[in-house]
Formats: structure tokens, sequence, C-alpha cells
């Protein structure tokens, strides 16, 4: 918390009551509108629809990066959303150290030398950039340590695969669904490499046991994130199925095409050998705290003193490494195994290697801090000790003198979103009237639509329609709102009563499909869904006829999602943690 706490006031978003923005202005401004649409509409009740004809025509519950399932929703209807989005920041970046530090502990680390964690991860500016004040959704990175603490740190698989599921499960629902995706893949690589290593070091009925174990812990994390998190995925995945242009390709890799040896002298020696700066991968890999990390984990792995230590840390940098190089380096393999596995929907949006570094980053700040207690609790003497100690302090603080520097440059808010959301007249199609209102509010009154654009493909959002919802000349608009459209078809005095007087009433903005109808008689409608919009066949005028909307997905969805949680807390029922190393030489 204290290490939180100084993070939040280095880089200046600590004080509540300055104005808070990121680098890219309008990538903040569309996390806080987020923010304030999911708090508002829960305080009138109209979740989990929020503008359904515009923002691609993605409801907010299928928003991924809407926190709509998430304790700061219910905090920012009480504060300010502004407020709420930088205690959230500050807190998380306290879980991310203290879960790091926990599977320090685990791995076999001192507890004097722990603060290295926070050097690590303070220092790696990656997580500072993306975690402070970046998208808001990168917060709930946090958890990714946690999460690989809990499936190894629990001794029960089944139990473990379902602590770690829970923890994934809150990335998720917090709105962060690129750090839920990391978290599960780098936890399920990590179950595999130390499965197979505990099955290499055993024989006859131990091998199996171990296979087992491992495959237990893999299934139980799977089927535990399926079913916490069914609410948003299976929402979001129809949505993103019925919405051809959020189902398009990724913008083009940061890094570019170059070749490993390449990559790393871009990465390290841009500075003074003749080549540029690889633009997107300082992101993922820190000039000066990655070579630091990396070698206080070799030389603490070089001299470990047991048979178990060096298959403990060999598995977890194992890890670290596969996972940097396959979705780091992936692209210039034979096959191209990265492209292949982001190339189908929902994997094809998390294409940007430098966001596996949430992944990577923390391993490694965890394996240096064991690498520190090797190196100090193996020496003989005692006055070898204190020198190696005494080196390793000089070391990690020269080191964070000078990243201190570069870590604030990259790091430091440039750009003001007052707290009132209002923001400065922008061209068309996202400008805003007079007077300045809020994103959400301009969105609701179909004036401005900044969250309707595709954050991701860098598009403008569409053109929006002269009024909500517009009727053909068939039909009288009497109410509207986001999930609900109350029209009448006037009866024809010029009709010949005893003829049937059905008439078919186009609604344009209503697009989607899972909107049902019916009149006031209860009587329900046939409704047809196409690109024109909904077709409502009304058999009877001069009835009233409500037409309701509810995300396609919605009813399946919450069912397994209170399945999911009921099985989950019986799991977890009685259950005992053990998240520090065990003495027996098997573990």
């Amino acid at each position: 918390l204290a290490t939180a706490a100084w993070v939040a006031w280095f880089h200046g978003w600590g004080r509540l009551d300055l104005p808070i923005s990121h680098v890219r202005g309008s990538d903040w401004d569309y996390q806080l509108t987020l923010l304030e649409a999911t708090a508002r509409i829960w305080s009138v009740g109209e979740l989990p629809v929020w503008n359904p004809w515009t923002a691609g025509g993605v409801p907010l519950w299928a928003n991924p990066e809407a926190p709509v399932l998430h304790p700061i929703a219910g905090a920012a209807m009480v504060w300010h959303p502004a407020t709420v989005a930088r205690v959230v920041l500050i807190s998380h970046m306290a879980i991310q150290v203290m879960g790091t530090a926990l599977l320090a502990k685990m791995m076999g680390a001192r507890w004097w030398a722990l603060p290295m964690v926070a050097v690590g991860l303070l220092t790696t500016d990656v997580l500072v950039w993306r975690m402070a004040h970046g998208h808001l959704m990168m917060a709930q990175a946090a958890w990714i340590p946690w999460a690989m603490v809990f499936v190894f740190g629990i001794r029960e698989p089944f139990r473990a695969g379902a602590a770690a599921a829970g923890v994934i499960a809150i990335a998720v629902h917090g709105g962060g669904h690129y750090p839920a995706w990391i978290a599960l893949a780098a936890t399920g690589i990590w179950v595999g490499i130390r499965t197979a290593q505990q099955a290499a070091a055993s024989t006859g009925i131990g091998r199996a046991r171990s296979l087992l174990d491992g495959v237990v812990r893999l299934a139980s994390v799977g089927l535990f994130t399926g079913l916490l998190t069914a609410p948003r995925w299976w929402i979001t995945a129809s949505a993103l199925a019925e919405t051809p242009r959020l189902r398009g390709p990724q913008a083009p890799i940061a890094m570019g095409d170059f070749n490993l040896i390449e990559g790393f002298v871009m990465m390290f020696g841009s500075g003074w050998l003749p080549h540029p700066a690889a633009p997107g991968i300082h992101e993922g890999l820190p000039s000066l705290g990655t070579p630091l990390l990396l070698a206080l984990a070799i030389a603490g792995l070089a001299r470990s003193r047991t048979t178990t230590d060096p298959f403990r840390l060999a598995g977890t940098g194992a890890v670290a490494a596969a996972v940097y190089l396959a979705v780091s380096f992936g692209h210039n393999f034979p096959g191209n195994a990265f492209a292949g596995l982001h190339s189908f929907s929902p994997l094809d949006r998390f294409r940007n290697p430098e966001r596996w570094a949430m992944a990577w980053v923390p391993l490694l700040a965890a394996l240096s801090t064991v690498g520190i207690t090797r190196l100090v609790t193996t020496s003989r003497r005692t006055s070898l000790r204190a020198t190696t100690g005494l080196g390793l302090g000089l070391l990690i603080v020269a080191h964070t003198w000078v990243s201190m520097e570069p870590t604030r440059l990259n790091s430091t808010i440039d750009q003001i979103t007052l707290d009132t959301y209002e923001r400065q007249p922008r061209t068309l199609p996202i400008a805003i009237r007079e007077p300045n209102a809020t994103n959400f509010e301009t969105t609701g009154r179909n004036e401005s639509c900044l969250a309707c654009s595709d954050a991701l493909l860098h598009e403008a959002p569409p053109m929006l329609p002269e009024g909500p919802f517009e009727l053909d000349r068939s039909a009288d608009l009497l109410h509207w709102q986001p999930d609900l459209v109350r029209f009448v078809v006037p009866v024809d005095p010029k009709a010949d009563p005893r003829e049937p007087m059905v008439s078919t009433v186009l609604v344009p903005q209503a697009f989607r499909s899972g909107w049902s109808a019916e009149d006031e008689t209860g009587l329900a409608l046939k409704v047809t869904a196409d690109r024109a919009g909904t077709r409502v066949r009304v058999p009877t005028p001069g009835r009233v006829v409500e037409l309701r909307y509810q995300p396609p997905g919605w009813t399946r969805a919450t069912q397994l999602g209170i399945v999911g949680g009921i099985f989950w807390l019986a799991v977890l029922a009685g259950m005992r943690v053990r998240l520090l190393p065990r003495r027996d030489p098997a573990h």
C-alpha cells in the first residue's frame, strides 16, 4: 500500500483534487464515459442496454471494457467517476505489488528481498504507463500474479483452479478483457510446464499423479473462468457475431517485421547503434529494467543449492521466456504461430505484443527477487553474504535512481480532462455542441458519440441520424428510451373495417436482433430484423405497441453465471490456503 501511494504521488495522479487524463486524451475520455454510463444506467435501471442503435449496435452489457458487474460501478454512483478511477488505479497498483510479492515468496524469496518486487514493477514503465492513466481496464492486470499464486499455492488441484479463476473473473468484470485473457493464457502455460517438470522428475504412479494434478488444475481454471464470466463473454460474443464492423482486422502490430537479433538491438542499443528504436517494443521490454531483472534471476538460479530449486525457478523462467518469445517474436517464427493464434474471433482483438508484458514482467520481478535471495543466502561466509547483499542493494538503488526520470517521462499526464468532463470542441462527427456536456449526456441526446467509435481500429464514430428513433409515416412515435420504443399505428378512417388492416412498421435505428414487441393487450407481435432495421407486424391499428430490447444470449448467460457462482462457492467452502513453499522435497 505504501508503494502504491508513492507511485501515485510520483506520477502526479495521486492527488484526488487534480484533473486527470491520459497522454491519449480520447482514450481516457472513452474509459471515463463507460464508467459514467455504467453508474448512471445502474441508478436508473436501464442496464443491460445503453444506446443500442449507436456504438456499433453493441449494448453496454456486451461492451467488454464496461465494468458492469464490478464494485467500481457502484462506487461511481456515489462519488465522482474521475475520483473513483484514481482510487481504482492506486489500489490496483498495490494489489499487483502484493500479488507479485506473494508469488516471489511462494518460489522461495525471503522477506528482506521483497522490496525488489516493487522496484521491478515500478521501474518497468509499461505497467506504470498502462495502469497509471491509460485504459482503465488495464488496472485489472494487477490480478495476473494472484492467479499464478493461487493455481499452485493451493494444494487441492480443483480448488486451486477455482481460486485462480475467481481472480481472473474479477479482471473480466472490471472491464479488463485483455488482462484476463493474458492471465488465463499465462497461467495455463505455467501449469503445463510445471506439470511436465514434475512428471519428468517422477516415475510410475508418481508421474501419473503429477500429470493428473496438472490436468485437473487446467480444467478447473477453464471451467470456472467460463462459468463466472459467462454474463460478459457470452453476450459479448453474440454482439461481436452480429456486428460486422467489430469483426474487422486489428490495426497493424506496432513492432513491425524484423528478425530476432535486430529486435534486441533496436530495444537495447538504439541509443548508440545505427538502428532506429522499436516503436512498440519499448512498452513491452524496457531497456534498463529487463536486463537487470533477468541477470539477477539467472544468477540466483545458478547459485541454487538443492535439486528442487532449479526445477522450480527454471520452470517459471521457461514460462516467462516462452510467453515473451511467442507473443513478441512469434511473427518471425516458421508458420507465424502468433498470427495463427490471433486470426479468429475473439482472439483477433489481442494482437498487441506489448500487452503480454502484464504477465511476464511480474514473473521476472518475482524471479529476480528469488535470485537476490539465492545470491545472499548461498554464500558460505557471513562477511561474503554481507558484501553480496550490500553490493546488490547499491545496484538496485542505482537502477532505481537511473530509471526514475525515464519512467516519469513515459507516464506523466500531459492532456487534461476536467473533472466536469468538459472537452474542447472537436471536428465532426464527434464535436460537442454548446453548452459543453459529458460524453454520456451528448450520446443520450444523439448529439455526439465518442464511445461509438472503434478504439482498436481507430475509426471515427458513424454519423448519427437526426433523431434517436425515426418511424415511417404509418406510425406515430409516442416515447423512446435506449431499450424501449412506444408507438401507435393510427386507424385509417377511409379503410374498410371488414378488410384486414395489417401494417408493418420499420424502426431503422433498431437494426440488431434482440428486439421483441407486444401491443397494449399483451399480444406478442411478429418482429424481423435485418440491416435496414427492425420490422414490426401490427395486425390491429389504434393499439399502443411497445418494442423492447434485450441483448442476445442474455438468458443463457445469466443462468450460467448464477450456476457457476453457486458451484464456485461450494467448491471453495472450507478451503485451506497454502501460499508459502512447503518443505517436503516433492514440492
